[in-house]
């Protein structure tokens, strides 16, 4: 039986070179605008999600700086799901065969191959430098971060370490241990605070470095450097704010997410912090403070702008409309992936050590 014809037949050949249409000046751009118009009326998705001719520059690459502490492991698992592996890539030390050092993550993002550059739209993880975008000279960047209140986000941060000392095994041989641990005890958080510097304002610190080309603990904050970081952030894409859950979703929106999961890596309550606590997290991040306060006004402008409103409206839209059976394949596909993923970082991880020992 002979194969009907589609109502809309194009040749290749036809799309590659002028055609003659009698309309003077027609081309491909033409006929390319006209395809999307025949599908978008006689199809009921929306092509211009995926494709829209009017638009012809390059995508751009979105760079986003997670800070530790963030909520980002919610953001990476909804990235993992929604993109295909060649979309994403991941820049955490430890992971993705071993990644050490700053050198070593530019270098990873500099060595991809031309077509994983062309279909990469996201880096994502504690790894991510400023400096990467020089790899991706014909695309335009834009960069993302989000930051956390600081008495809240120090808080965080010693809770975390005294949990992974305790029940993870983890840094047990780094430097965060020899900070948390004396003569066998967790030291308390005002000494820990105190006795450690390079704790100190620590977003401000850690933005400053992934921005400009310095070490983390030779960042000194002061006026010059704050107005420095400052500028920088007016630049950003986006500056989200922990706790607003419409930063997430207009982030969502502007990355494709189309498959929504619960929230990850979410601690259980911690205690209230004591007064001497709170007044030492206060001395200690007074340039965090004052970032903040800047965050939120960067927050402010951001809500006020019409796409904002309408990326969110559609994301909630979207999410709304996904069935608990639905939802429940996206976690469950998600799993299956954090857990490939895992393993596939520790044969990497393993292989990258043995290399090492064999030089």
């Amino acid at each position: 039986m002979r194969r009907r014809a589609l109502p809309l037949a194009v040749s290749l050949s036809a799309i590659r070179r002028p055609v003659k249409t009698g309309v003077p000046g027609a081309d491909r751009r033409s006929l390319s605008i006209a395809v999307h118009a025949s599908l978008t009326a006689s199809c009921p998705f929306d092509f211009r999600q995926v494709w829209n001719p009017d638009s012809m520059e390059p995508s751009p690459v979105t760079f986003f700086l997670h800070l530790p502490k963030t909520a980002g492991t919610t953001f990476r698992s909804h990235v993992a799901t929604s993109l295909h592996r060649d979309e994403a890539l991941m820049l955490y030390q430890g992971r993705d065969g071993g990644l050490a050092s700053r050198a070593a993550a530019c270098r990873r993002v500099a060595g991809l191959s031309a077509r994983r550059k062309s279909r990469l739209r996201v880096v994502f993880g504690h790894l991510v430098f400023a400096e990467m975008s020089r790899a991706f000279p014909d695309r335009p960047s834009r960069f993302v971060t989000f930051l956390r209140e600081p008495v809240a986000h120090a808080a965080s941060r010693y809770f975390f370490g005294v949990k992974t000392l305790k029940t993870l095994n983890r840094f047990r041989s780094g430097k965060f241990s020899g900070e948390l641990l004396r003569d066998g005890s967790v030291v308390p958080m005002e000494t820990w605070l105190r006795e450690n510097p390079r704790h100190h304002d620590y977003m401000f610190r850690y933005l400053y470095s992934h921005l400009f080309e310095v070490r983390h603990v030779d960042v000194t904050p002061d006026e010059a450097s704050f107005e420095r970081l400052r500028e920088a952030l007016r630049e950003f894409h986006l500056v989200g704010l922990v706790g607003h859950e419409d930063d997430e979703l207009y982030l969502y929106h502007e990355l494709g997410i189309r498959r929504f999961l619960g929230r990850k890596n979410v601690g259980r309550p911690k205690p209230p912090l004591r007064p001497e606590q709170r007044e030492a997290i206060l001395e200690t991040h007074d340039w965090d403070l004052r970032l903040w306060e800047f965050a939120q006004e960067l927050h402010g402008e951001l809500v006020e702008r019409p796409e904002y409103a309408a990326g969110v409206a559609e994301i909630r839209r979207r999410r709304d409309a996904v069935g608990p059976l639905q939802r429940r394949w996206h976690e469950t596909s998600a799993s299956l992936n954090r857990a490939v993923d895992r393993s596939t970082q520790a044969v990497a991880f393993a292989l990258s050590r043995l290399l090492r020992r064999a030089r």
